[in-house]
This record gives structure tokens, C-alpha cells and sequence, in this order.
């Protein structure tokens, strides 16, 4: 849902989840961009299932391409209500305005114009308080079927059935390791990742994506692991299980694809997950590079990698 306010403003209500990934921001982004506002004119209210409307959550790195969508088409509802009002106060058609800069004016004669703050005015003393309430909503699992065939009923992720979006982010990534073949110890030198996020609604956030997912990656190959004994966890902090720290992080490289996807919004694709599944397998493989060798499960420690250089299956 998306209101405008007394102010000329509005607030978004979504329930999507703030979470650190700049989902806010995006958010705001999208609606701004369709009303012809800026960013600073958008208020938004996020992960509150008691002011916001249900939403699925983030699974799938879903915010952008599917939130994001019922974002766009509640502020695309709340501006043909706008336009639907002001053909009155300004006495012309609707094909004949445009939002811009906080206010509505007619294209011919720019001068001729009204405030999206007395529209709010307009609508509630003028209109029996009649709000402008702009309301979206997209469809998660969208039963598209397979690639090449066709697919009927309900997709089901756990039995691998169906598709569950029209369009899916793509990544590759190179990975320049160095070894010590005394110890076994690996360091990353350089990661370059390139990612097809579709349109880049804010480069900044896509890049810090990137590089996240590139430093998550470097402690699935290297650190991470749950060790178990006797059904126990064993290892169930931070002291005993092993992250990547500032340190451990190298030079790293990213390259934005720009694949403009039409059934996203503006043009946007996912970018929360793709770029970690392409790092994983490219530092694996620089390191088994490295040895001469091959390791068949992670994360590739020091000793699985001595035992690797010993032509011992790890």
C-alpha cells in the first residue's frame, strides 16, 4: 500500500524486512520513480505484519523482483488517482498531466499545476475524504513450468517441480588463490564476479551485494563448518566456529551485467544469492589447481588439502 500524506508525500507500507540488504531503500526507490518524485518524498514502513500488508519474505531473493513489483504497481495506482482528481482542479484530460518535482501539471503549460499537498487537501474536503490509497500486488510463485515444455498445477520447491519465478539472476566469477604447501594454508588473492541482476536500480547496493556474497563465499571454501558429535553441536560459537574476518578478505572486482529483464521491476532482477554460488566453486577450483588435486567437500582445510597433495580422496 502506498498513501499519500497531508504533506504531499507518502508512505509505503510493504512487508518486506529490512534486513541490512537495502531492501528500504529500493523500495522507496521503485515508488519514487514511478510517481515522478524523489527518494526524500517516500516514507516507508516496513516488516510490520500489523500495519503492513502479508508479504512472503526475502526467500529466493525475492525483495526487488517481486516485491518490488507490487511496490511499482501500488505507486502506479496511486498516480492515476492523482491524475483522475486533477483533470477536475485543473480542468483538462488525464493524458494531458504529469507528476514532477511535487506537484501535477498540465504538459502543454507547465505553469498550470497544483500541489500534491492541496490534491490531499482536495481529496478529503472535496471528495467526502476520499484518500489516495494506491494498492499493488504480484503473484511469488508464478507456475510458469519448465524451460522448453509446459507445466500444469502447483510448482513445488521440495520436489523440484515447477518454476517459481519468470526470470533468474546469472553469475561467474574468477578466483586467484596462493598456497603454501608446507602448511596447507590457502590465502585468496583476487576475486573478480560478474552478475546479471537485470537493471541496476541502486549500483551502490548491487556492488555491496557482490562483495558480500564474495566474502561469504571465502568462508564456505575455507572456514565454516558445523561440527557435530553424538548429535550435539560442538562447535556453536563464534570462538570455535570459524568466519572470515577483515583480514582474510581480498582484492575484489565486480561487474554488473546490464540485462534488462521485462517482467521485473524497471527492468531489475534478484542479486541476493547468485554471486556466492558462482565464488564457492571458482576459489575450490583455483585451489585444487594449486595442488594438482581434487577435494570433494568443504570447507578445504589445511589438512584435507596436505592429504589432497598425497593423492588421498578428502
Amino acid at each position: 500500500f502506498i498513501k499519500l500524506n497531508p504533506d504531499g508525500r507518502f508512505t509505503l507500507f510493504t512487508g518486506q524486512t529490512e534486513f541490512g540488504g537495502g531492501v528500504d531503500t529500493v523500495m522507496a526507490q521503485i515508488a519514487a520513480e514511478e510517481l515522478g518524485l524523489t527518494i526524500d518524498d517516500i516514507v516507508v514502513v516496513s516488516g510490520d505484519s500489523e500495519l503492513c500488508p502479508y508479504d512472503i519474505g526475502n526467500w529466493l531473493s525475492g525483495g526487488v523482483y517481486v516485491s518490488g513489483q507490487a511496490v511499482r504497481r501500488a505507486a502506479a495506482d496511486a498516480k492515476q488517482q492523482l491524475l483522475a482528481y486533477a483533470t477536475e482542479a485543473l480542468e483538462t484530460k488525464i493524458d494531458q498531466l504529469e507528476i514532477n518535482n511535487g506537484r501535477i501539471y498540465v504538459k502543454a503549460d507547465p505553469d498550470k499545476a497544483v500541489s500534491l499537498s492541496d490534491m490531499y487537501k482536495y481529496g478529503i474536503q472535496m471528495r467526502g475524504g476520499d484518500p489516495i490509497l494506491g494498492k499493488g500486488y504480484t503473484k511469488a510463485v508464478q507456475d510458469v513450468g519448465f524451460w522448453g515444455g509446459s507445466f500444469k498445477g502447483t510448482a513445488a520447491l521440495s520436489q523440484g517441480r515447477g518454476r517459481f519465478t519468470d526470470a533468474y539472476g546469472l553469475a561467474a566469477a574468477i578466483a586467484e588463490v596462493e598456497l603454501d604447501k608446507e602448511t596447507g594454508k590457502v590465502k585468496v588473492l583476487h576475486i573478480v564476479v560478474a552478475d546479471d541482476c537485470g537493471t541496476d536500480i541502486n549500483p551502490l547496493n548491487v556492488e555491496g551485494q557482490l562483495e558480500s556474497q564474495a566474502a561469504m563465499a571465502i568462508g564456505d571454501v575455507l572456514f565454516e563448518e558445523v561440527v557435530t558429535e553424538e548429535g550435539r553441536v560442538i562447535n556453536p560459537t563464534l570462538g570455535d566456529y570459524k568466519i572470515p574476518g577483515a583480514l582474510d578478505i581480498p582484492k575484489l572486482t565486480t561487474i554488473s551485467v546490464q540485462d534488462y529483464e521485462p517482467k521485473g521491476p524497471f527492468g531489475a532482477k534478484e542479486v541476493g544469492e547468485t554471486a556466492r554460488g558462482a565464488v564457492i566453486p571458482a576459489i575450490a577450483n583455483a585451489i585444487c589447481n594449486a595442488i594438482g588435486g581434487r577435494i570433494y567437500s568443504l570447507p578445504m582445510t589445511p589438512d584435507k588439502i596436505l592429504k589432497a597433495m598425497k593423492d588421498e580422496r578428502v
